[in-house]
């Protein structure tokens, strides 16, 4: 899944590829997402030349599925993705402006970023890797928490029953452990 840098032009060239769903499933899986591929991945981007920098403008749809975060229900989604990435040539600094740099110390929680960086990256030699550019692009596309309904009732924490399904009967009532001894008290 590579391009020519020679084969981008002012005008631009389009970019369009299915990602097979073996290797999208592989690289979910890899990653540890909780996720699974349900069908492969559609690409189609257009990259244009811009000076020394190449911008991809694309999009992406795939589906997925994992389970619900409350009830564990597999549940399947359709990922429709925009982005836009800007690539510099390797070595070349970010626009100015964009690094922050406030003269404190960094501690290790730090990003190592600014914001307006997270649409910037780097090429080196004579043609992009797309498959790194959407491997990219479908780990930012991916939900945070997955829910088969927004009003999904979980799961019961006594019997595990899915509780969706209806009540089921258990007491479910939490008593704060450090208080759950003030119940033996007996008041004549």
């Amino acid at each position: 899944m590579k391009v020519r840098i020679d084969d981008i032009t002012d005008v631009g060239c389009r970019f369009n590829k299915g990602v097979p769903y073996s290797r999208f499933d592989g690289m979910l899986t890899e990653e540890g997402t909780g996720y699974r591929a349900s069908e492969p991945v559609q690409v189609d981007a257009r990259l244009h030349r811009a000076g020394s920098r190449i911008v991809i403008e694309g999009s992406l749809v795939t589906g997925v599925r994992s389970p619900c975060k409350r009830c564990l229900r597999e549940v399947e989604q359709t990922l429709p993705y925009s982005f836009q990435l800007e690539l510099l040539p390797g070595g070349q600094n970010r626009p100015e402006g964009s690094r922050v740099d406030d003269g404190d110390e960094c501690d290790e929680r730090d990003g190592s970023f600014s914001m307006e960086e997270a649409d910037y990256d780097h090429y080196e030699g004579e043609s992009i890797d797309m498959w790194l550019v959407v491997r990219e692009q479908l780990l930012l596309a991916l939900p945070e928490y997955t829910l088969c309904d927004e009003h999904c009732e979980g799961l019961c924490q006594t019997c595990g029953a899915n509780l969706n399904g209806g009540d089921c009967g258990c007491n479910r009532t939490v008593v704060d452990p450090r208080l759950a001894d003030l119940s033996k008290i007996r008041i004549n």
